[in-house]
């Protein structure tokens, strides 16, 4: 994981970068509709409701949860995430690299937010 020089950042697990980076990316239709595109998603809309009053928040991590569940994390959803958001596409690559997903456009790793912390223990079934 590369991080901006300077920067002490305590140890997240990939999944819960990626949990942040679609919950700052995307609305909840909008990352729906991405992870529909898929190739390959297969019956992921009925992995994938939408439950009323869901925050980006929420909903990116029960996406996370779920592709993992069906290994869906890999250069196909990366690629497709940058295709939504080019401005953000080193930052996406840094990220992808955690999952073994290397690219010549990995960039720095950007601190999570403070409240990232209480997460990175309570959510180690990740």
């Amino acid at each position: 994981m590369s991080v901006q020089p300077g920067v002490v950042v305590s140890y997240y697990s990939p999944e819960l970068c990626l949990e942040h980076l679609l919950r700052r990316c995307f609305s909840v239709p909008d990352l729906r509709m991405m992870l529909f595109r898929l190739p390959d998603q297969g019956d992921l809309k009925d992995h994938l409701p939408v439950m009323e009053g869901a925050t980006p928040a929420s909903y990116a991590r029960q996406a996370v949860l779920v592709l993992v569940a069906r290994s869906l994390v890999g250069r196909p959803l990366f690629e497709a995430i940058a295709a939504e958001r080019e401005m953000l596409a080193p930052e996406i690559w840094a990220v992808a690299e955690q999952f073994g997903v290397e690219s010549p456009l990995a960039g720095s790793l950007l601190p999570l937010p403070e409240e990232y912390s209480q997460y990175a223990d309570a959510n180690a079934e990740l």
